[in-house]
């Protein structure tokens, strides 16, 4: 079983409209709710694999019981940890005309330190049937990035392969615990590390600085574009393949958890990094929020290059 620990899970409303006109009234012609947010996405691209997968996450108020039920629904297991906040949300705008897609989302609310002790505890405690730990999503106000780390280091501790996908403190955090692979993305990088990432050679240096920081390998995407990935001794680069574009949101969590399934599985971090690529391309050319096709994946596998 991998843990995905994320407390930031989101009430995820999809909204598509031909044309957003700012300043005037407009009406959506589709309208989709469903469970979101990173350690969502990332269990549910697991189960999609079929690889058992459960998440530990903060649930609290009407939208947190809303999510319980349609986690249940999808058959995709949670240790849910009450919190007094309301789940977050988050809206994403589709625009079919003009293939724009525009994000409004409310940060995690905040949660107090009973609760983050207990959001601790529970992860902890699960931790001891998992195969490996996946680390997913922002953290809320009143969360210590601290948990993240040691979480982190009791993983390392069992000898679980660790990924680490989050941002900011939290990712700085947990690198200090040496997990197996640290994913920010490009931006998060650059925010991690306070280096500049727009040119290849700085975003290389930027992913050296944090592997000094203690990641074993670091991994970086950047959305279709080439994949980063230093390794003990080499850095390698990999291009996705190119697909049709469907909806991309969730597709490095997608990436996130196939590595992680194939890190628990014993397999090198080269095929894990080939195999979480085409995961997250099929994501793209699908409906987005890790609802991908793994049979498609298969076929875009042999088309994920090393430049």
């Amino acid at each position: 079983m991998i843990l995905v620990v994320g407390p930031s899970p989101a009430f995820q409303q999809r909204m598509v409209f031909d044309a957003l006109a700012l300043d005037a009234v407009n009406r959506a012609r589709e309208v989709e709710a469903l469970p979101s947010g990173k350690p969502i996405n990332c269990a549910r691209a697991l189960h999609r694999l079929g690889v058992a997968a459960r998440i530990v996450l903060f649930l609290g108020g009407v939208r947190g019981e809303w999510l319980r039920r349609s986690l249940e629904t999808e058959g995709i297991a949670c240790r849910a940890v009450p919190c007094a906040a309301e789940n977050r949300l988050a809206c994403t705008v589709f625009e079919s005309e003009t293939g724009r897609t525009t994000e409004l989302v409310e940060n995690a609310r905040a949660v107090t330190a009973k609760e983050a002790e207990a959001f601790f505890t529970a992860a902890r405690e699960e931790l001891s049937d998992a195969s490996a730990l996946l680390l997913s999503g922002s953290l809320p106000s009143g969360f210590p990035p601290a948990i993240y780390r040691d979480l982190a280091m009791e993983a390392a501790r069992r000898r679980l392969p660790v990924v680490v996908d989050t941002q900011g403190a939290a990712l700085l955090a947990a690198v200090e615990a040496k997990p197996t692979v640290a994913k920010p993305n490009r931006a998060e990088l650059a925010v991690a590390t306070n280096l500049p990432t727009a040119a290849a050679a700085e975003r290389d240096a930027a992913m050296r600085e944090l592997q000094k920081r203690g990641a074993a390998n670091v991994l970086v995407s950047d959305g279709a574009r080439e994949v980063a990935l230093l390794d003990s001794e080499t850095l390698r680069r990999f291009c996705p393949p190119t697909v049709r574009p469907g909806n991309a949101i969730g597709s490095g969590d997608v990436f996130a958890a196939a590595l992680a399934a194939d890190l628990a599985a014993g397999k090198p971090l080269e095929e894990g990094t080939r195999w979480g690529i085409a995961c997250a391309a099929a994501n793209v050319a699908g409906a987005g929020y890790a609802r991908f096709d793994p049979d498609l994946a298969r076929t875009l596998l042999p088309r994920v290059s090393e430049g």
